[in-house]
């Protein structure tokens, strides 16, 4: 197969369709040549527009306010899926939109996977149909039954709908985070191993009799858990869950998969290898991968797929680390000795986005700070999304020659960090691979990260007006944000730093 390097992604809201054009022009610009799209309930089905409908109540309940998916779903007595609410922004977009996102990816070199996230994360499919549902108490459930036929002519509607639109060589089918095992009269009694390989065997013969490659998400192929929080996402069996890491043998071996248990114990990969599968890593980060050279040369091994499980506006994308480890992944493929050449390799990774954001030749006034300020790192993904109010410190007020002011907001973690972020962070338990500070790579690409001594300092480039002369800079801190002190320097005005 060929080497896959990818992003797997969400469907943009119908707004926002310009700025994910330009995340894919970035992506193919830095040599990827696939997207994954996840299409749940955010793309219209001709067959089953009941699906879009509840879609469309289902994301706005769940977006009412950052984090309330995943305070939902943990407020059960029973292990339950992330809640991709974010996808298409909580709307739906028509085939007619989806089909020339899947052109212009392809005109930039780009081949599409599409996504449909079936046996679990299906909460988009059951919405409407709770007749099929595993867990029938469930009031939102996310798992269908296995034993139920109706379960698969609603999927293969879908599925076929998927196929007839993108053409695609691969189509991912999910399968990770599967919890619900087992639960009514007619699955309880079959094991869990075979539940999980006859659902893929069923959906990889649809697709295979179409000429269509099946992809999975791997986990639950192994034996494993993570082992400090002992949340039961990997095959192992664990409190509730039972094994499905057997199903590793009852598989079809075609399947490729994607796996995204490479940091926790690179052994993992061994199980994939030594059968024959063909595999790739998922959810990757350059920033955390050790031992690449020998990890990619094994039996195999095709390529990394980066994640983003939130929203897909550039500042999301940037401050989930994602424009960072876009840049690193080949700088990594690149180099060497890419463990040896870590450092280098992130300040490489640091300009390089900084020139790609402020290299336009546009008139800017760069200014040079840091806070003593700390918030806790948080990922925007599964419903938490970023509200500027939670983020803003204040502002700087720029003043020019002629009397003009102009407002440029400081916003923590978009443009600024604590001057005391720790470069090489101690290695948790549970991770096989470098430990890095997620909160440096989050101001990539708006700012560039610099250690001075001990502490960091962020330069950024605020936009001025044509012909404007700077007079003075002050900053206002936002009332109630006294205490957030804030260390600047004005470097001057220039078309590029």
């Amino acid at each position: 197969m060929k080497f896959t390097r990818g992003v797997k992604l969400l469907l943009p809201p119908p707004d926002g369709l310009e700025s994910f054009y330009r995340f894919l022009e970035m992506a193919a610009g830095f040599g990827y040549n696939t997207v994954m799209l996840e299409l749940g309930g955010a793309m219209a089905y001709r067959t089953h527009p009941e699906i879009n409908e509840g879609w469309l109540e289902y994301a706005a309940f769940m977006n009412e306010y950052p984090g309330k998916g995943r305070k939902i779903q943990e407020s059960f007595g029973w292990d339950k899926n992330s809640i991709h609410s974010d996808n298409g922004g909580g709307k739906v977009l028509p085939q007619a939109t989806v089909a020339e996102i899947a052109r212009r990816a392809e005109a930039l070199g780009l081949e599409i996977i599409p996504e449909v996230p079936c046996l679990s994360h299906c909460d988009y499919l059951l919405i409407r149909h709770p007749e099929l549902a595993e867990r029938a108490e469930d009031p939102y459930p996310d798992t269908y039954c296995p034993s139920n036929p109706a379960s698969y002519e609603l999927l293969f509607d879908i599925l076929g709908e998927v196929v007839d639109l993108f053409h695609p060589k691969v189509v991912n089918i999910g399968h990770d985070e599967f919890y619900t095992i087992g639960i009514c009269p007619k699955c309880k009694e079959r094991p869990a191993p075979q539940i999980y390989a006859e659902d893929i065997a069923k959906i990889h013969g649809f697709l295979a009799a179409r000429g269509v490659r099946t992809m999975i998400w791997a986990e639950k192929l192994l034996n494993s858990h993570f082992i400090d929080s002992g949340i039961p996402i990997g095959g192992a069996e664990k409190k509730r869950t039972p094994a499905t890491y057997p199903a590793i043998d009852l598989v079809p071996r075609d399947l490729l998969l994607l796996h995204w248990y490479w940091s926790l114990d690179r052994r993992f990969e061994e199980e994939f290898s030594k059968r024959g599968f063909d595999y790739a890593f998922g959810n990757y980060s350059a920033r955390g991968v050790q031992n690449w050279k020998a990890r990619a040369a094994a039996p195999g091994f095709g390529g990394y797929v980066i994640s983003n499980w939130g929203r897909v506006d550039m500042p999301t994308l940037q401050r989930n680390g994602v424009l960072a480890d876009l840049v690193l992944g080949p700088l990594v493929e690149k180099s060497a000795d890419p463990d040896a050449d870590r450092p280098a390799l992130w300040e490489k990774m640091f300009r390089t986005l900084f020139d790609l954001r402020y290299g336009d030749g546009a008139r800017r006034l760069f200014i040079r700070h840091t806070t003593d300020a700390e918030r806790p790192y948080r990922f925007f993904v599964d419903g938490e999304f970023i509200n500027e109010g939670d983020w803003k410190m204040g502002d700087y007020v720029v003043t020019c020659t002629d009397g003009a002011t102009l407002r440029a907001p400081v916003v923590y973690g978009l443009n600024i960090s604590k001057a005391g972020q720790d470069w090489n962070p101690p290695r948790p338990r549970d991770v096989d691979g470098f430990s890095s500070n997620p909160a440096l790579a989050e101001v990539a690409y708006t700012t560039l990260p610099k250690r001075v001594g001990d502490h960091t300092e962020y330069t950024f480039g605020i936009d001025l007006p044509d012909g404007a002369e700077v007079a003075s800079v002050v900053y206002e801190p936002l009332p109630g944000h006294e205490g957030e002190k804030v260390r600047f320097e004005v470097l001057g005005v220039r078309d590029r730093s």
